[in-house]
């Protein structure tokens, strides 16, 4: 009774129909997330590379941060130039840029702080998924 009603949760009753009806609202809401969450990540890198450049921390602190930047400003170059944008593709990008978010959370966090656990970074990447449109259960299952 109750897995019928988490699948019932996750599935919204939504139907194929349905979701066909909105795909084109879903694709736009998602890319434009995309975009500003890629272009937010390069604002907010940038502002930790001056401050840590200024604080003097370790050089590695600072190419760490530079190359999130630098990663993330690609990103935003090829998301924004390759003018594909099916569905499919998108959400495949979403879940490549969380997961380099991600990945680049565990090492700053593990690097900047090797006594405490990285939780505070990687609960707020695994929430991220969250600003995006998609199927619920394909959003569950990204966070889990």
């Amino acid at each position: 009774m109750y897995l019928k009603e988490l699948i019932k949760f996750f599935r919204i009753d939504l139907t194929n129909e349905d979701y066909l009806a909105i795909a084109d609202t879903v694709r736009r809401e998602s890319y434009m997330s995309l975009k500003t969450l890629a272009f937010l990540t390069i604002l907010f890198t940038f502002v930790m590379s001056v401050v840590s450049y200024a604080a003097h921390d370790p050089i590695s602190i600072t190419i760490l941060h530079v190359s999130l930047m630098l990663i993330a400003g690609l990103f935003l170059l090829f998301i924004t130039h390759y003018k594909k944008n099916s569905h499919q593709l998108i959400i495949a990008e979403i879940h490549i840029f969380c997961a380099l978010l991600l990945f680049y959370a565990i090492i700053l966090s593990t690097y900047l702080n090797p006594d405490h656990p990285a939780v505070s970074f990687v609960a707020i990447i695994l929430a991220l998924p969250l600003f995006f449109t998609d199927k619920p259960k394909h959003m569950a299952l990204f966070v889990l």
